[in-house]
């Protein structure tokens, strides 16, 4: 089984970023330890980006004339066409990360005078483009099943749809525990983005209604979006510290000086530091109202309201983490791994094969 992993050029590359370039890097390299198991041969194929065409622009172009005859399977993992001349008899997969742009525009305005021009244009032009690229394809893999929903909404047939949580990274698993005794302050943590979808005013809300002094409430994420106006709302509140950007080399020392963690994004494909919050034996609190999928939220503590949330910490504080439910979570979490993604992408090319093809792959 040969296989083509398609993206512009430079997005394999792991000093890119998070999300979907984190994605790309890590199935490749996850894919490459196992490929043997699955008789299988995996190769990156980077489409050049041109000069003065943009990114999507130049996959589409790259893609259809890319020689992919060659390939049992050729597999763009974003949402990108995949018309190609030359690969009549190759397999075509396409893995869609979230619809949120095009479902719940309002939450991608993250500067208002420009909130109304972005919903109409999500609105008005994207869905046609989106459902062609979905056309173009003969299978979906997808990061939830939130997701695979959203996209049999779309119009795609469910039984084409393959799901393959994402992985977080292995040093949330490797590294030690370290025991947490008297605490003098018990701190809750966020790390994440401002962005609107975030909804970061709701822990922040929440945090302001606590009663206790001795709490503290650190929020890790670069200065953009919303950043500033949350800090002019909670001026006066010393509880309130926000540390700025969190370097990727201390996440783990990050998150293991909390003592709870909040969550409390409005939308989320998948969530992984949810999942990265738990697998370091933390509450994940979130709001029961957010758009995350279930097997992500399946250990959090959700609340109703910013009110809600406040009475979460402040029953966490004076009675602790129950040492099951800890146990139960953690354990959960550390499933999420990048190999196992990695093992679920090689078995839907393994399922996509026999039921096209009718190959007896074993």
């Amino acid at each position: 089984m040969r296989i083509a992993l398609l993206a512009p050029k430079g997005d394999f590359d792991k000093a890119q970023g998070e999300g979907t370039l984190r994605y790309m890097y890590e199935l490749y390299r996850n894919m490459k330890k196992v490929e043997s198991e699955y008789s299988s041969c995996v190769e990156k194929v980077e489409l050049p980006v041109r000069k003065h065409l943009s990114k999507r622009l130049s996959f589409a172009l790259g893609n259809f004339f890319a020689n992919l005859g060659e390939f049992d399977i050729a597999h763009s993992l974003t949402l990108m066409p995949m018309q190609n001349l030359r690969s009549r008899n190759t397999i075509k997969f396409m893995t869609i990360h979230d619809f949120q742009f095009l479902l719940v525009p309002e939450l991608s305005s993250d500067v208002k005078r420009s909130a109304l021009k972005k919903i109409w244009w999500s609105r008005t032009f994207l869905k046609m483009p989106v459902k062609i690229s979905l056309s173009s394809v003969d299978y979906i893999m997808v990061n939830s099943t939130q997701t695979r929903d959203e996209t049999i909404e779309m119009g795609f047939p469910k039984e084409r749809i393959f799901v393959a949580n994402h992985g977080m990274d292995e040093r949330f698993i490797s590294a030690p525990l370290k025991k947490k005794g008297h605490v003098k302050r018990f701190k809750v943590g966020y790390v994440g983005a401002f962005r609107t979808r975030k909804n970061v005013g709701f822990a922040v809300e929440a945090f302001k209604m606590l009663p206790e002094k001795d709490v503290v409430f650190e929020l890790w994420g670069p200065p953009k979006f919303e950043y500033n106006m949350l800090r002019e709302r909670v001026k006066g509140d010393k509880r309130i510290e926000f540390k700025g950007f969190a370097p990727e080399k201390d996440l783990v020392k990050i998150y293991d000086s909390f003592n709870a963690f909040v969550f409390p994004s409005s939308y989320e494909g998948e969530g992984l530091a949810i999942i990265e919050a738990q697998a370091r034996g933390l509450p994940v609190i979130i709001c029961k109202k957010g758009r995350i999928a279930k097997e992500i939220r399946r250990y959090c503590f959700e609340a109703e309201d910013s009110a809600d949330m406040a009475r979460i910490i402040s029953e966490l504080k004076r009675s602790g983490y129950d040492a099951k439910r800890r146990k139960t979570a953690m354990d959960y979490a550390r499933r999420f791994t990048w190999k196992n993604t990695a093992r679920l992408t090689l078995e839907a090319y393994r399922k996509a094969l026999k039921e096209m093809r009718g190959s007896n792959l074993s």
